[in-house]
């Protein structure tokens, strides 16, 4: 998926109706916690040769959830 929206954000840079538009993809917990996960998407940017200014990645619910949860065991509840 993120290849295919870095290639999109490339194609729509060229196009003067469409170079203002951002792309927004949804990141999950798990693609979020990986260790080279920035590496990765600056990888897919630099390979496209697309805008990163123009890429939004959402986290989904799962990250904050798990996150709250993991805080609550910590502090006991």
């Amino acid at each position: 998926m993120l290849e295919a929206a870095c290639s999109r954000l490339k194609d729509w840079a060229g196009n003067p109706r469409a170079r203002a538009l951002s792309l927004a993809i949804n990141v999950s917990a798990s693609q979020f916690r990986q260790a080279d996960f920035v590496d990765h998407v600056r990888q897919a940017l630099e390979r496209a040769g697309a805008p990163a200014a123009k890429l939004k990645l959402e986290l989904t619910e799962s990250l904050v959830i798990d996150d709250i949860e993991a805080r609550s065991r910590r502090c006991g509840r």
